[in-house]
């Protein structure tokens, strides 16, 4: 009986007694003095009900106590929630700016990896290692289009109004296009309008579009003008590249952006610290130009190539110059694309549309090597040349009337 009503056994003394009573709190002072009838405790009854106010006087301390005690433990949990929750918030500050230092130091190994690895490897080796990988993201691309869809490419222009041809979807170029029409068109058409968007000779089309095809003879020939000028540029860069032993590292800078009528095409130059004290001598330009020359005679294509932007970082692992011109051309660009484009085993990155082909030059001279002072990548030099396009040759050599023009002072260095 005892047992089931939760009192403590005879003699366990008040404190006992009391926290039996706590165990069962609603059957209050009834339950003490039960238990004391059952044990057969023989006292007077006014002294039972003493000794069980006194038992449940005591069992309310201990209540409240325990209540108090309680809610000081409550406390001290939400207290310590309270910080744990700061700790954390601080902890995920932490972790994040750890990830952002690990990203940093990630891409100053990766580029001391880079530097490394081009020290290593010779002018020759790296143009191989960039034009494998421009080959195999072009390869990539053309897998996108597996299957033959056909799109309709309505001409525009003189003698070629409402002329539509049926061409390939993602296979089919502005040139492809040429080979359908004369053999005029086909060597005379230097640039391409898209939808009224300058537009590679080579570069597949993806839609059904308007095409006009763009020649120097056109009356208003500003955008293939601008073009050109561009690709003579890349070509001089081609040239540069190339020109000085392996042993010598050749940092090629952003093309800059120079109008035609400035008299120039330029093209931007750190050469290895090795040959800081060098100077260009004429029999160096002469050296030059011819090796213009022959990539003009070997007819070569721009192929182009819009590429995402960790393509081409891949692609100029080599390069934190280029690395950097590839993640300013992508900030810039309207969907987040680089254009490059490869001539023989040359790739570079271009800001506008090249040219067709290098045969479209004629007459090309390189007129002067100058030096613009240091940058951070080391002493920059300026080199300038110019040039005429196929069919708007003149009488008498390009160099001696025009060779002043090109002095260092025109176009003026980037401020």
């Amino acid at each position: 009986m005892r047992r089931s009503i939760g009192i403590a056994p005879p003699g366990s003394g008040p404190d006992l007694v009391a926290i039996a009573a706590l165990k069962c709190p609603s059957s209050g002072l009834m339950l003490i003095v039960i238990g004391y009838a059952c044990l057969d405790i023989a006292m007077p009854r006014q002294e039972v009900y003493s000794q069980a106010l006194r038992v449940h006087k005591r069992a309310m301390e201990l209540l409240v106590r325990q209540v108090r005690l309680r809610r000081c433990a409550e406390q001290k949990v939400a207290l310590l929630k309270k910080e744990l929750q700061g700790t954390k918030s601080k902890l995920g500050n932490a972790l994040q700016q750890l990830e952002v230092a690990q990203a940093s130091f990630s891409c100053v190994c990766d580029g001391l990896a880079s530097s490394a690895a081009a020290a290593r490897l010779s002018s020759a080796e790296l143009r191989s290692h960039r034009s494998a990988l421009f080959s195999k993201e072009q390869a990539r691309q053309r897998s996108l289009f597996p299957r033959t869809e056909k799109i309709e490419v309505t001409l525009q222009g003189p003698g070629l109004q409402g002329t539509l041809l049926v061409m390939n979807k993602g296979v089919s170029t502005p040139y492809s296009c040429t080979r359908h029409l004369t053999e005029w068109h086909v060597k005379s058409s230097a640039l391409a309008l898209v939808d009224g968007q300058p537009w590679h000779m080579h570069r597949p089309l993806t839609r059904s579009c308007d095409l006009t095809l763009l020649t120097f003879k056109d009356e208003d020939p500003q955008i293939v003008n601008q073009a050109y000028w561009r690709s003579c540029a890349a070509l001089l860069g081609h040239v540069l590249d190339g020109a000085f032993k392996d042993e010598f590292s050749v940092e090629l800078l952003k093309l800059p952006e120079v109008p035609v009528t400035a008299g120039a095409f330029c093209c931007d130059v750190v050469l290895d610290s090795r040959l800081d004290s060098w100077t260009p001598t004429e029999e160096n330009l002469r050296s030059f130009t011819r090796d213009a020359l022959q990539l003009i005679q070997k007819d070569l294509p721009w192929e182009p190539l819009e590429v995402s932007p960790s393509v081409a970082l891949e692609i100029f692992s080599h390069s934190r110059c280029k690395q950097e011109d590839v993640e300013e051309r992508a900030a810039q660009s309207q969907n987040g694309t680089v254009s490059l484009y490869r001539c023989g085993d040359h790739v570079t990155v271009s800001g506008g549309p090249l040219v067709a082909r290098t045969g479209l030059c004629s007459q090309y001279e390189v007129t002067c090597v100058h030096t613009l002072g240091e940058s951070e990548w080391g002493v920059q030099r300026r080199s300038q040349g110019l040039s005429l396009p196929l069919n708007l040759t003149v009488e008498i050599p390009v160099t001696p009337p025009l060779t002043p023009e090109a002095t260092p002072t025109t176009p003026p260095p980037p401020q």
